[in-house]
């Protein structure tokens, strides 16, 4: 059987199950409701599939990070032992979207630990079984281990190879790729709306706009209306013009899922290399500070006012259940009305400060601000809430 070097066909996907050749993962997730992947799994499953939780397995965010980064290479080796999964082994990772939502990052991140089979089925679980494959419903048929022996984990461990930090870059080199011209082209793998968001973030990003340089290349250019991967020759096509005469990529999304949906791709139909952002947000720099680009800038004490009041005006609509709180402090609530006869009466740095209490109270993040404000650099505290540095005393 003749398969496809990343994307595997129902057909080849039911006769390698009919076989007993190939292991299945699921992967599904949902951005919107996180836990709705495990309760598909729950629910029905490819027989004998393993789940795998990105939520739990790469849910250790920190303000470093963003969301789902990499997490540390032992403890997914320990996911790989738990659920008898080999170097050796064909693997078959699927979702509800052809790889759209989850299993593209497994399959990325199996690729970099030494396995070489591994393939991301196309369609959905419900396709699948329309094909012939055959599911299950309630009680799993596979269960992972619950123990880790040490020698056996050991012995296991010294089989994969770690290739994580060779097929990542650094926010570093993204930098670098972003104020100097060369061959690697920055691919931004989000939706044309979150990319070219220039005064207020789209959710779920915490930042408006993009990293300079970037272009855009939407992970859903890479399927047709069916949501099937396009066909090889025309995702060349797609992958070869947003790449331009560069001759490698850089892919990054919000959190790293979805670029990994155009890493493969590029595996898929190009012969050009294209790499993860490792630091999977362009956040925050060093010393929990965040590097802004700013097209404009204010100049006096009304720009700063007109924005204020702008934005201000959302504070009654802008919190969400869905969006995380940002701010776990308890600052004094500054009605409009108050913030409007103070304006004109305090210094830039009270003003500034007046500003942070109203992004905390409305739930938004100081950083949809970063474009505005005149620094290059905005403090931004952790998320235990601190969104005023600490050595700050503000005299208001």
């Amino acid at each position: 059987m003749a398969t496809r070097r990343v994307y595997l066909k129902l057909a080849e996907a039911v006769k390698l199950q009919s076989e007993g050749a190939a292991k299945f993962v699921d992967a599904r997730w949902s951005l919107d409701d996180p836990s709705r992947g495990l309760q598909s799994f729950e629910s029905s499953r490819v027989v004998k599939a393993r789940f795998f939780d990105l939520e739990s397995e790469c849910g250790q965010v920190t303000d470093a990070t963003g969301r789902h980064p990499l997490p540390a290479f032992d403890d997914f080796a320990a996911w790989l032992f738990k659920n008898d999964l080999q170097p050796k082994d064909t693997i078959v990772t699927y979702d509800d979207v052809s790889g759209a939502s989850c299993a593209c990052r497994l399959w990325w991140m199996l690729k970099t630990s030494g396995f070489s089979q591994v393939f991301v089925m196309e369609g959905s679980l419900a396709q699948f079984k329309g094909a012939g494959g055959v599911t299950e419903e309630g009680t799993p048929s596979y269960i992972p281990a619950s123990v880790l022996p040490e020698h056996a984990f050991a012995a296991f461990r010294q089989q994969l190879t770690n290739t994580w930090s060779e097929q990542t870059v650094t926010r570093a080199q993204v930098a670098a790729l972003a104020e100097t011209p060369s061959n690697t082209a920055l691919l931004d793998c989000r939706s044309q709306a979150r990319f070219s968001s220039v005064s207020e973030p789209v959710w779920p990003d915490k930042r408006p706009g993009h990293i300079p340089a970037a272009r855009s290349h939407p992970f859903s250019a890479n399927f047709g209306a069916d949501k099937l991967p396009l066909p090889d020759e025309k995702l060349r096509e797609v992958c070869e013009k947003s790449l331009g005469d560069a001759k490698e990529a850089v892919v990054y999304c919000g959190s790293g899922v979805t670029a990994c949906v155009t890493a493969a791709a590029f595996e898929q139909a190009v012969s050009k290399q294209a790499f993860r952002d490792q630091s999977c947000t362009w956040g925050p720099g060093p010393n929990g500070r965040r590097r802004c680009k700013r097209k404009t800038s204010p100049k006096t004490l009304i720009d700063y006012a007109a924005l204020l009041l702008r934005h201000c005006s959302r504070l009654s609509t802008s919190w969400s259940a869905e969006k995380p709180k940002l701010y776990a402090g308890s600052w004094p609530d500054l009605s409009k009305t108050i913030i409007a006869k103070s304006l004109f009466s305090c210094t830039p740095q009270q003003f500034r400060l007046i500003v942070l209490h109203s992004c905390a109270l409305s739930m938004i993040s100081s950083d949809l601000y970063a474009n505005d404000w005149p620094s290059t650099t905005w403090p931004v505290g952790s998320r235990s809430g601190h969104l005023i540095p600490k050595d700050c005393k503000p005299d208001i």
